[in-house]
């Protein structure tokens, strides 16, 4: 099966410093994503802050079909729609804007299977001991071609399951309050 590297496939660029376009009282207010952003369960809009600048940041938004990268292990990214798009990326995380040939689902699934398995991209050591992956090794990540009919199968697949890991994660939040309504219930009959 052929391979290409995702730099040849997909722009890639290191989200914003944002230490060095913050301004304190003037300016735009945009809302930043946040390391807690990209979670296993996908996007989080609930941890996103506050960010101001004078400063034309355009290129580090969010933008429709972009992929957002945490450039920690294990790799974990999260696909920008329509609802997420506009968004402030700093620097502990990546842009990833795959070409018009690929299709963002696929690549985003292929990227987030890779999890543990990229020691050889592992360079330095991050805060509390986390492995950090840096944009230059992102670039040599290897991608199987396939046809756009097999990526758009896989990107519907991974979607499918998305959506049941969310019923799953629900139903566990369901029983979980139901535990607690019958412990409550037993507590409040008092001793016998």
């Amino acid at each position: 099966m052929k391979k290409m590297k995702l730099k040849d496939i997909a722009f890639i660029q290191s989200g914003l410093v944002l230490s060095r376009k913050e301004s304190e009282n003037k300016g735009k207010v945009y809302k930043r994503l946040t390391f807690r952003s990209i979670g296993d369960d996908g996007f989080d809009i609930n941890s996103l802050e506050t960010f101001r600048t004078n400063e034309d940041i355009s290129q580090f938004l969010t933008q429709e079909n972009d992929i957002i990268l945490k450039l920690f292990v294990p790799l974990r990214g999260v696909l920008i729609d329509k609802k997420t798009k506009g968004f402030v990326v700093p620097s502990q995380l990546c842009i990833l804007r795959p070409k018009d040939n690929i299709d963002p689902g696929f690549l985003l699934g292929y990227i987030n299977s890779l999890g543990n398995r990229i020691d050889n991209l592992v360079e330095d050591v991050g805060l509390l001991g986390q492995r950090l992956v840096k944009v230059k090794s992102l670039r040599e990540i290897e991608v199987p071609m396939v046809s756009m009919e097999k990526q758009i199968l896989v990107s519907s697949i991974i979607k499918e399951q998305n959506k049941l890991n969310e019923l799953y994660r629900d139903l566990i939040k369901e029983e979980n309050y139901r535990l607690t309504n019958i412990i409550n219930s037993v507590l409040e009959m008092g001793n016998d």
